[in-house]
């Protein structure tokens, strides 16, 4: 090839930098992008590779438009790519290969259909070790000096981080593997972070990239941590734990912001450092802090023309003497360098405006264009000082949030900061959470910087190795280490007194159509509408508006919620006013995740109910007594459905839930509409004698009918869809099985047949070639739990009933013909008492001296990414614990009564990781392209377990107190609410249903 030739096939990367288009074709990489050649550095990214080119879009949003890069670290979820059929696959992580096949990945991929799937047994990797001493979670300069801390104390240290290069954001690595280009890409800043690296590879610390730290649980020996390293799953025990994840750019959610081109200045910087690219040829640097001006200035050097930097603060040297004293004097080199930023842009003509914020990025199918405007001292827009920029991209900086996915799971006491409106660790100087044995290291638990982290790490370190009984302890680094702590907390605090700015008004306070939730399309006013409805918490936010619910689960979009929460409600958030901490803590493969596991019998389900009431510590209310017939106590589905089939018989309702409507099990479920009996359900007794969960499928058939009479009654989308239901076989004892559940069926009137393999392969041809035959059921169906209670509870409400959230019930007393209940939020008096509280219904029993044989059972339920529609039907397993379905927004969701466990602290439900793994090993059995999906999050709640059948109807020891208990909650709550108003309203419980009352256990 020529030299001409080489010039021309490199004019094609409109953002290599000048210099370095002369480049070896050794060191290139032919790859393709929608069927179009293209050619790439080694070790460049996918996404750094597709935006040299020119291409900056990589999937395709919910509503169909382009998204691409934004964060840039793997943690938006923005820049999936669809590899050689395998989907979801992050472009800004995932390392350039030869002969990759990419392309933009729809919202809801198809999946590549495989008859002999061997999923990702193709790659190999290295091991990781079962146990060591220490384990660092995060490569960074906190992580890093943590674990050459500790291993030269003795320690044996295991290194894991994500990125294919240690060192993090802070001393990124440069990652193009041409020598020419390599040396040019160093600096100052990136040299000390291969220092370091090279300092602990020194000291034979294991230092794993490409690896995810998914779940942390505590283990036999200290820690458990799971981690996917090479499209495998490993556990490695670990006796003490540095948590050093970094921290990730504040979401600034301006219209325009989802355009291809708007990214942080993290992305940014990756871009430049790391892949030698520039983002556009005329970019637009907008933020708050120095950060920024590094970037911009990096810019400049590299060629990229600068349009403007917009700077929210107006640092004023001369009013704040003494505080740019105080950062020269404990930081000189870094100020030096601010300074240097500076001249470097006015040299270059580059305009700054002070005071300055961008309120809106415009464009067709990318950024195109910036507007920004002045502020005035209290944050609010100056009329009239907008201005324009044409440009390319946008780099947006406006402060940072701590990485706390992983302390928050391990239980780490957190505390929300006030100032910064961030979630961060109780930590002390040496890293030490309330978790014994868990450290927290630098901007994962407190934004002070790198040079803080550097300090913290070592303090870690060395206190992990006296934990650990090490001798070899350096008390001069010690002294040394706090001194840089102290000086750089003190430095921080100058240099952001200087870049202070006031609260900018934000943009849904301007735009409430702006998107809020990146993953889900959601927008402020649907946040707004969600509050002004009764939201008051961030859980019934995302219920109503599907907030949170995508791949990044949350981490953008939560902290906003919050913000609008504590604005409209005037709640001050705490540390359980965030997202739940959920496993696993970043998608992965399900066949990543799946493993065999053993099953149970029903005996074992469940667990004393004393363990709910140990957090129990209100003090009741003092306001006068609200009166009314009936009071339920339980705004689940029950609740619900008995409240809003008692206003429609006229009877004045009051209904108290002690947390949220729709909170516990009725909002956290499946979905599942079940008409015939599920496997474990189905026992030894045989087709001679009806169990009790048997026994109430002629209610479910009803009460199933009944949802699709609701949904067209209330003419509101709950999500309900009658399409079959289906129980597969993969053996002659399991047809066995189902032959003898389909006679018992039968008798009772229900719809079901037995269906032959290729009748099977007809209803669902992604179904497992291993499945013989099944049981076919065409009345049962899937409904919308999220939907489906609200919509039931907005009747009710229409209809009168008054509904009292955050009541949790302290003690009935009945006098006079009435019952009074005391709470935590109003002091009520009825007639007539539902306990329809779930798993709490034994303790609300307990306060009018009734037994009532339930028992908490906490369940978990897995979701999968959305996918293209595979599955119509209901699936279950004939002889293992499985429910599996795809709704309506293409997610798969995995249940099937896999137990949960509780917290002893919270007594909260928490999903355990080998229910986890045994329940996704059973769905992969029976839809074996499973294993390709991602699963997104799983979560927990409350269940309560009883017989297999319903507790309804009046006490006898107590007049005027009525049970409405059940597991199948979100099946039957219609027709058990029916009958638990027929029940107060006539005095009697329908023929036929005496076996449901509380005196058949007597």
């Amino acid at each position: 090839m020529s030299e001409h030739q080489t010039k021309q096939k490199f004019d094609n990367h409109p953002n290599w930098f000048d210099v370095d288009r002369d480049i070896d074709d050794t060191d290139l990489i032919s790859f393709s992008f929608e069927g179009r050649p293209l050619i790439g550095r080694k070790g460049e990214s996918i996404a750094a590779a597709l935006i040299s080119t020119g291409i900056n879009y990589f999937r395709k949003s919910r509503g169909g438009r382009n998204r691409g890069l934004y964060c840039g670290m793997g943690t938006c979820f923005e820049c999936l790519v669809t590899v050689d059929g395998h989907l979801s696959q992050r472009a800004c992580l995932t390392q350039l290969e030869p002969g990759m096949d990419i392309h933009v990945q729809q919202y809801a991929p198809e999946p590549q259909y495989k008859k002999s799937h061997d999923g990702y047994s193709e790659f190999k990797g290295q091991s990781l070790p079962q146990s060591v001493e220490l384990a660092v979670i995060g490569a960074g300069p906190g992580g890093l000096a943590g674990a050459i801390s500790a291993a030269q104390a003795g320690v044996n240290v295991l290194v894991l981080d994500e990125r294919a290069l240690a060192g993090g954001q802070y001393f990124k690595q440069p990652a193009i593997q041409s020598s020419s280009i390599h040396v040019r890409a160093f600096d100052k800043q990136s040299m000390k972070g291969a220092l370091l690296v090279k300092a602990a590879q020194d000291l034979n610390i294991k230092l794993v990239s490409k690896a995810m730290v998914w779940n942390i649980a505590q283990g036999e020996h200290g820690f458990d941590l799971y981690v996917i390293k090479d499209h495998k799953n490993y556990r490695v025990s670990a006796k003490q734990i540095i948590i050093a994840t970094g921290a990730y750019e504040k979401p600034f959610p301006v219209p325009g912001w989802t355009l291809p081109g708007f990214m942080t200045t993290g992305a940014f910087q990756t871009l430049l450092r790391a892949y030698r690219v520039a983002p556009g040829s005329r970019v637009l640097v907008c933020g708050n802090g120095p950060l920024n001006l590094q970037v911009a200035a990096e810019l400049v050097k590299n060629g990229v023309h600068v349009a403007g930097v917009i700077e929210a603060s107006q640092p004023s040297y001369y009013k704040n003497l003494a505080v740019l004293a105080s950062a020269i004097y404990r930081s000189p080199s870094l100020m030096l360098k601010g300074a240097a930023y500076i001249v470097q842009l006015w040299r270059a003509k580059v305009p700054i405006l002070y005071r300055h914020v961008l309120v809106e990025a415009t464009g067709g199918d990318s950024v195109e264009q910036g507007e920004v405007a002045a502020i005035n001292k209290q944050g609010q827009l100056i009329p009239g000082s907008n201005k324009s920029f044409e440009v390319e991209a946008i780099c947006v900086g406006y402060g940072f949030i701590p990485n706390t996915e992983l302390t928050r799971l391990i239980r780490c006491n957190h505390i929300h900061d006030g100032k910064t409106g961030a979630l961060v660790v109780k930590r002390d100087d040496n890293g030490a959470t309330s978790v014994p044995g868990v450290f927290s290291v630098g901007d994962s638990g407190k934004l002070e910087g790198a040079q803080f982290a550097l300090a913290q790490g070592t303090l870690a370190g060395i206190s992990i190795a006296q934990n650990l009984g090490k001798e070899s302890i350096d008390l001069k680094e010690v002294y040394f280490a706090k001194r840089r702590l102290s000086r750089n907390r003190k430095f921080q605090a100058a240099l952001w007194t200087l870049f202070s700015n006031p609260e900018n008004e934000h943009s849904w306070q301007r735009h409430e159509s702006s998107i809020i939730c990146r993953c889900e399309d959601v927008r402020a006013f649907d946040v707004l509408r969600a509050i002004k409805a009764g939201a008051s918490d961030i859980g019934s936010v995302k219920k109503m508006t599907r907030l949170g619910m995508g791949r990044c689960q949350g981490r953008y979009c939560g902290p906003i919620a919050i913000r609008m929460l504590t604005e409209q409600t005037h709640k001050m958030p705490n540390q359980l006013s965030w997202f739940a901490p959920q496993v696993p803590v970043k998608p992965l493969l399900v066949g990543c995740a799946a493993e065999v596991k053993n099953e149970w019998l029903g005996e074992k389900e469940g667990f004393e109910v004393s363990r709910l009431t140990a957090n129990i510590g209100d003090v009741p209310s003092k306001s006068p007594a609200e009166e009314a017939q009936v009071v339920v106590i339980g705004a689940g589905i029950l609740g619900v459905c008995s409240a809003y089939s008692l206003a429609e018989n006229g009877m004045d309702v009051i209904l108290i839930d002690r947390g949220e409507p729709n909170c516990e099990a009725s909002g956290n479920n499946a979905g599942s509409l079940h008409v015939q009996l599920l496997a474990y359900d189905f026992g030894a007794a045989g087709s001679d004698q009806i169990s009790p969960a048997g026994q109430v499928l002629p209610l479910q058939q009803e009460s199933t009918k009944l949802w699709v009479e609701l949904a067209k009654r209330f003419d509101r989308n709950i999500g309900i869809k009658i399409s079959g239901g289906l129980m597969v076989a993969e053996n002659i004892e399991q047809i066995r099985h189902l032959e003898s559940k389909v006679e018992v069926e039968r008798k009772l009137g229900i719809q079901v047949d037995l269906i032959s393999q290729s009748e099977l392969r007809n209803l669902v041809p992604w179904i497992s070639e291993d499945m013989i035959g099944g049981a076919w059921c065409p009345e049962e169906g899937k409904i919308n739990p999220m939907l489906a209670t609200p919509a039931v509870l907005n009747e009710a409400i229409a209809r009168g009933v008054r509904l009292h959230k955050g009541a949790n019930v302290l003690s009935i007393t009945r006098n006079s013909g009435h019952f009074e209940i005391a709470t935590s939020n109003g002091l009520f008096r009825a007639a007539h008492v539902v306990n329809a509280a779930g798993a709490w219904s034994p303790v609300i029993a307990q306060m009018v001296g009734i037994r009532l044989p339930a028992r908490p059972h906490p369940i978990q339920m897995i979701v999968t990414e959305p996918v293209k529609s595979m599955v119509d039907q209901l699936l279950a397993y004939a002889d293992r614990h499985l429910t599996l379905k795809q709704v309506e927004n293409g997610n798969f969701i995995i249940g099937g009564g896999w137990r949960a466990g509780l917290d002893p602290a919270t007594s909260r439900p928490v999903v355990l990781q080998d229910s986890l793994e045994g329940n996704l090993w059973v769905a992969e059995q029976v839809i074996p392209n499973l294993r390709d999906i991602q699963v997104i999050r799983s979560w927990a709640a409350m269940n309560v377990i009883v017989d297999g059948a319903p507790i309804i109807g009046e006490s006898n020891e107590v007049p005027g107190f009525y049970h409405v208990v059940s597991v199948n909650g979100v099946t039957l709550g219609p027709i058990l609410g029916q009958i638990i108003a027929e029940n107060i309203c006539t005095g009697k419980i329908p023929p036929g249903l005496r076996q449901f009352t509380l005196s058949r256990f007597n």
